[in-house]
C-alpha cells in the first residue's frame, strides 16, 4: 500500500521512537493525552490511508443495491454504513457508501482492502452495467476532526452551520476551509462528535494549518492510531474487516455456537453523537 500512519506523536524533546517492553511502553502517556483530547476537547487524525472508490454511472445505484446489505438508495449528501455481502449472505467487506449525486457514490473501506474491494465490485458488475469504478484514494487526503469541541472548531474555520438540525449524523456536504472546498462527512470512527474532511491532496497542508491555527485555544492535538484504537475499544465502530463475522453460513453458525448466542448484534456505528 505504501501508506505511513502515525501511531503516536512525540512532544518536543522526546525521541519519536518506541521502546519495546513487556510492561507499559514509552509512548503510552502521549497516546493517552491524545485519547483525552478526543474525549474532552478536539483531536485531528490523519485518515488518508482509508481506501476510496468512486462508483459512477447511470446504474451506480442498482449495482450497489445488489452488492450491499443496507439500502443505499438515499438522497445525495447521505452516508450509509453497510456490509458488502456474498451469495451466502456472508461479509466480503465492511464500509461506508456516500451518495455524491444521482449517478455517483463514494465507497470508503479499509486501508488494506482497496485492491480486494475494487476487484469484488468489478467482478460483480453486470455485463451491460453503465457504471465505472475508480480507485481515487490518492486524490483525497482525509482529516478526522473528532471530539466534543470539533463543531466549534469547524464553525470557526468554515462559517458553515453545523448544528444537529442543519448537519445531522450521516450527512455529507461540501464546505469551505481557507482556500479549499472540502467534503465534510459527519461520521465518527472514535465514538465522539466529529467530521471526516475529504480534502484535495494538494490543499491538505493548508487546511491542516488553518485547523491548527484556530484550534489551539480549544485544546486541539494531533492524534495517532494508538489513540484511535483505544477510543474504538471503548466505543467500537465498524469499517474494519476484523469486526466482521465469518463469510460463510457454516462459519457464521460456528461463530454463533462459540459465542453462545445467535442473537444479531446491533452495530455500534449507529450511535448518534
Amino acid at each position: 500500500m505504501g501508506w505511513e500512519r502515525a501511531n503516536w506523536f512525540a512532544p518536543e524533546g522526546v525521541e519519536p521512537a518506541p521502546v519495546y517492553s513487556f510492561g507499559r511502553q514509552n509512548w503510552f502517556p502521549y497516546a493517552a493525552a491524545e485519547h483525552r483530547a478526543a474525549r474532552e476537547a478536539v483531536a485531528v487524525f490523519d485518515q488518508t490511508s482509508f481506501a476510496k472508490l468512486r462508483v459512477q454511472g447511470a446504474d451506480a445505484e442498482a449495482v450497489l443495491q445488489r452488492l450491499c446489505a443496507n439500502d443505499v438508495g438515499v438522497p445525495p449528501g447521505h452516508i450509509v454504513y453497510t456490509g458488502m455481502l456474498n451469495e451466502q449472505g456472508g461479509y466480503e467487506s465492511d464500509l461506508t457508501v456516500t451518495r455524491l449525486a444521482a449517478d455517483a457514490y463514494l465507497v470508503v473501506t479499509g486501508s488494506a482492502q482497496s485492491t480486494r474491494d475494487l476487484d469484488w465490485i468489478r467482478r460483480h458488475l453486470p455485463d451491460d452495467a453503465r457504471v465505472a469504478v475508480t480507485d481515487v484514494t490518492d486524490a483525497w487526503a482525509v482529516l478526522g476532526v473528532m471530539g466534543p469541541r470539533s463543531r466549534e472548531l469547524l464553525a470557526r474555520v468554515s462559517g458553515a452551520v453545523l448544528g444537529n438540525a442543519a448537519f445531522p449524523f450521516g450527512a455529507s456536504r461540501e464546505i469551505t476551509i481557507g482556500p479549499a472546498t472540502v467534503r465534510a462527512s459527519r461520521l465518527t470512527y472514535v465514538g465522539e462528535l466529529g467530521w471526516e474532511l475529504y480534502v484535495p491532496v494538494g490543499a491538505a497542508p493548508g487546511v491542516y494549518d488553518v485547523l491548527q491555527e484556530h484550534g489551539r485555544d480549544l485544546g486541539l492535538r494531533d492524534a495517532g492510531y494508538y489513540a484511535m484504537d483505544s477510543l474504538r475499544a471503548r466505543r467500537p465502530t465498524g469499517r474494519g474487516a476484523g469486526r466482521s463475522r465469518p463469510r460463510t453460513r457454516r462459519g457464521r453458525r460456528a461463530w454463533a455456537l462459540r459465542s453462545g448466542s445467535t442473537r444479531r448484534r446491533r452495530s455500534s456505528a449507529a450511535r448518534r453523537c
